[in-house]
């Protein structure tokens, strides 16, 4: 069963990768989750590697999935249970699958199905949802796909991505009245209101847009997490 957490204004996240979590800790404690997120990590970084592949050759492959893991945010996350691996899984596996679209409706349901899951695990997929669209609409003019066939596949594709990830914003909707709380609050009306400790969460993501602050970021974010998390009010 869902229930609501409205002290924590986490607990109004898309959910996928915390369900995931929360049958970890059932079964084996916090432990199994954190290992879950490590090999997640590594799936992470093949399928980088196998994208690389795809484009460029296995050699680059490689390389890409090496230099994925040791980037010090991604060994930080997979340490960690925290869902950006997950999203991170779900995007490079679905521009996998439309790698593959040659004529292969498969595919194209698989990425619309793995986009939903992405969806499902972070609202900031969509920031995916306009790059991918373009490939698409790309292939279907370097192809020359017939207009019928092209509509299919895209219709596909919108239909099981929404069809995955619909069910979670509905859990959102029916806690606060927004489906996608605590975001854009303004477009839709809601009874929960976003606590004051949480504003001030959000004003610790702020720093002075100097060019050393730019240059700072990821170490900031690596070593210096408590700016970015709740942790530091705790």
């Amino acid at each position: 069963r869902i229930v609501e957490l409205p002290w924590n204004v986490h607990a109004y996240n898309s959910g996928l990768a915390e369900t995931v979590f929360a049958i970890a800790l059932v079964l084996s404690g916090q432990t199994a989750a954190k290992v879950i997120v490590f090999a997640v990590s590594l799936l992470s970084a093949t399928a980088v590697g196998l994208i690389a592949g795809r484009v460029a050759g296995s050699a680059a492959g490689i390389r890409a999935a090496v230099l994925f893991l040791t980037v010090p945010l991604i060994g930080w996350e997979s340490s960690t249970a925290d869902v950006e691996l997950f999203l991170c899984l779900f995007l490079c596996n679905a521009v996998l699958a439309l790698l593959d679209w040659g004529g292969k409706i498969r595919a194209v349901a698989l990425a619309g199905l793995l986009i939903g899951a992405a969806l499902a695990t972070k609202i900031l997929a969509l920031m995916a949802v306009p790059m991918i669209g373009l490939w698409m609409l790309w292939t279907i003019r370097r192809d020359a796909t017939p207009p019928r066939t092209a509509a299919t596949r895209i219709l596909c594709f919108c239909a099981l991505a929404i069809l995955f990830a619909a069910p979670w914003y509905g859990v959102r909707y029916h806690f606060t009245g927004n489906p996608v709380f605590p975001y854009y609050t303004h477009l839709f009306p809601t009874h929960r209101p976003v606590l004051e400790w949480e504003n001030h969460v959000v004003d610790g993501f702020r720093l002075p847009p100097t060019p050393l602050n730019v240059l700072r970021l990821p170490w900031l974010v690596t070593f210096d997490t408590a700016r970015f998390s709740e942790s530091g009010l705790m």
